[in-house]
């Protein structure tokens, strides 16, 4: 998933690029003739839409099912197979706002960001990975922990959420009995 949306960025961020230089003219020309120009010089079909039709992944937004857009205006549906074999809405509803100069300069950061997340994960071992997800979860715990501390010494009680059985009865939270006394002494296990 990563490599398709770094592909999208990048090929987003030529898009823009070359759209500002004149390179591609997409002003006063058919749906046909353009994703014509799109394959010839070479985009991706949506990366992010073939890589969640190769896993089978259902779309987290769904797709409109009636032919307009949002100001009420028909929308032109693919015709051709050509056309249903390629998916560049990607690129042709991009707004006119992200040909601005500083939203060029932004989605080049994304760009750039996603492509060097990439590359550390291609360079990661699985015993890498494995280490910095336990790093973050034991930082993320410590955080909790502490908040929880903080808010026992102030004397703020947690919301106890009742949960309701299939008989409609409830059932109060049981987690506090199950934590460490504060006032306890820590003893530190040792290892062989």
């Amino acid at each position: 998933m990563l490599e398709a949306e770094a592909l999208k960025l990048e090929n987003q961020a030529r898009f823009i690029l070359e759209k500002n230089d004149k390179k591609i003219i997409m002003e006063n020309i058919k749906k046909k003739e353009f994703l014509k120009v799109l394959i010839d010089r070479k985009y991706d079909s949506d990366p992010v839409k073939a890589w969640r039709k190769k896993f089978n992944i259902d779309q987290i937004e769904p797709e409109s099912t009636n032919n307009e857009n949002e100001e009420g205006e028909e929308v032109e549906q693919p015709e051709t197979e050509e056309e249903k074999k390629f998916d560049f809405d990607y690129l042709i509803d991009m707004t006119m706002r992200t040909m601005l100069r500083e939203n060029i300069q932004e989605l080049l950061k994304k760009r750039d960001a996603k492509k060097s997340e990439l590359e550390e994960l291609k360079l990661s071992t699985p015993q890498m990975l494995w280490e910095k997800d336990l790093d973050s979860f034991i930082e993320e715990l410590d955080r909790v922990e502490k908040n929880e501390r903080e808010n026992a010494m102030k004397g703020i009680r947690p919301k106890k959420s009742a949960k309701i059985t299939a008989r409609g009865l409830k059932i109060s939270n049981v987690a506090d009995i199950y934590k460490p006394s504060e006032q306890a002494d820590r003893i530190e296990p040792k290892i062989d």
